[in-house]
């Protein structure tokens, strides 16, 4: 029991020695703590990565295309057809000057100047003009795409019993009414069409092969 009253004794000297001399020590407590927050702040900010900002890379933006076109005149009909950077798109066709078809002719025409012109041409001999456009290119020369003229419904249209309307290098014998077409295939072979008219539909006659020396 004294032990215990000996040790509260000194307790309460010590308690009353460091109120005494607060005003001496505790600034300096304060001052030390504060010191040891900011140098834990400041390495916990030069330790922290921020996110790199992401780079947006620039969009290249396609140039507009250039948009041309030609007409023909055949009798009432204004035959005008539509290109993109010189290629064909369609082909409008105005009857006394109000739209009266749009018919598909997109194609690729390389080394074009200008815009492809339609070319009037009685292509099966039935005594109506009809009418050709360029629509592609290429090693083995040039296709041009047709539309019959019907007078029944005087309209230029290519016939749904047709599996296409095109022929390669076209060659026309009014006499004979025969088409010639004449094109390479490869570096040696040339193959020649010979069509003719049937029943007043296209139809293809004969193919052959000519095997070319150099």
């Amino acid at each position: 029991m004294k032990v215990v009253r000996i040790l509260l004794l000194v307790i309460i000297i010590i308690g009353l020695g460091l109120l005494a001399t607060q005003k001496f020590w505790v600034p300096k407590l304060v001052d030390k703590i504060i010191q040891s927050e900011n140098d834990s702040a400041s390495g916990q900010a030069a330790t922290l990565e921020l996110p790199t900002p992401e780079v947006q890379k620039p969009v290249r933006q396609k140039p507009p295309p250039i948009l041309s076109s030609s007409t023909i005149q055949i009798g009432e009909f204004t035959i005008q057809v539509n290109c993109s950077n010189l290629n064909p798109q369609n082909v409008e066709v105005f009857k006394n000057g109000s739209l009266w078809q749009t018919l598909p002719a997109r194609g690729s025409v390389d080394g074009s100047q200008k815009c492809t012109q339609a070319v009037v041409q009685d292509v099966n001999f039935d005594g109506y003009t009809d009418f050709m456009v360029l629509t592609n290119t290429g090693s083995g020369g040039g296709l041009l795409s047709y539309w019959l003229y019907s007078s029944s419904t005087q309209k230029f249209l290519c016939p749904e019993e047709y599996s296409s309307c095109g022929i390669m290098n076209p060659k026309f014998d009014p006499e004979k009414k025969i088409i010639i077409s004449q094109h390479k295939s490869g570096a040696s072979l040339i193959i020649i069409d010979t069509y003719g008219v049937q029943d007043g539909r296209i139809i293809l006659l004969k193919t052959e092969e000519v095997r070319v020396q150099y």
